[in-house]
């Protein structure tokens, strides 16, 4: 699941405090950036220590996406609708 810049902003709903599990077998590729901050936050059990342990939003959204993390709540991200595209005008 690819996610634009704008949508790996901070999500209101990733608190601190929310709750998440992370998968214990590291899926990244080795020798990969990703695959050196996963092993530092594999431990993780809230959304706060996972960024403190070295995840990024960009990750969690990521990993979220492929089912690596998952929310205790069982709830996704949640990210404002893009308007609708009017037609245009003949």
């Amino acid at each position: 699941m690819a996610e634009s810049e704008a949508k790996a902003a901070a999500d209101p709903e990733d608190d601190a405090g929310r709750k998440l599990t992370v998968m214990q077998e590291n899926p990244k590729r080795e020798g990969s950036k990703s695959n050196e901050r996963y092993e530092l936050y594999k431990s993780a059990t809230t959304v706060g220590e996972f960024l403190a342990q070295g995840g990024t939003r960009p990750d969690l959204i990521h990993d979220v996406g492929k089912g690596f993390i998952v929310y205790g709540d069982g709830k996704g991200h949640s990210f404002p609708k893009k308007p609708e595209k009017k037609p245009k005008a003949p």
